[in-house]
């Protein structure tokens, strides 16, 4: 008896093909002193809920001309996450929270860089208060809690550039308030 074909898979050539659903390093934070830039007490935006919190660090591409081209090395918006174990006992846990704030990330990434395409913006979103206990609560519900958490604050951030960009705009068409011609 003749052997069924095999059914493709999406292995990780397969899904090369779909740039959306890519994480690459360069979109990452990856080393202790950019989460460090991104999360000290002096961070240029922070928010939180009650499971989540979220720093981000925003600043002005170098140039224009680097700014058009979207430099590989140095993208418009990185995410970084950080799961501490004495909030999420279980690997599982930690590493499913990371999970659902990787997917939340990638559908806000394209949204925060459209908001403001000459700006940088580096975030950090964390894990701040202990996960219930597993028996306690549908695993489900905490993972919709978290993603509605995390989507919350990146629409908040998102709602603060577009009030910077547009008071820098008005500020360019119309000059500083006190200038006169």
């Amino acid at each position: 008896m003749p052997a069924a074909p095999k059914v493709a898979s999406a292995s990780r050539s397969e899904s090369a093909a779909r740039p959306n659903h890519i994480w690459r390093k360069h979109q990452r934070l990856l080393r202790a002193s950019e989460f460090a830039t991104v999360s000290n007490a002096q961070a240029p935006w922070r928010a939180s809920r009650r499971l989540i919190a979220m720093s981000a660090s925003v600043q002005p591409c170098p140039s224009p001309a680097a700014c058009d081209e979207g430099l590989p090395a140095r993208p418009h918006v990185r995410f970084g996450f950080t799961v501490a174990r004495n909030h999420a006992r279980r690997a599982v846990a930690r590493n499913t929270v990371k999970r659902v704030l990787r997917e939340v990330a990638r559908a806000a990434g394209e949204a925060l860089h459209t908001t403001a395409p000459a700006l940088r913006i580096d975030i950090v979103l964390r894990l701040k208060a202990p996960l219930p206990a597993p028996m306690a609560v549908n695993w489900s519900g905490v993972k919709a809690q978290v993603r509605r958490e995390a989507e919350s604050l990146i629409a908040q951030l998102r709602r603060e550039l577009r009030t910077r960009s547009r008071h820098q705009t008005q500020c360019l068409v119309t000059g500083p308030v006190g200038a006169s011609s």
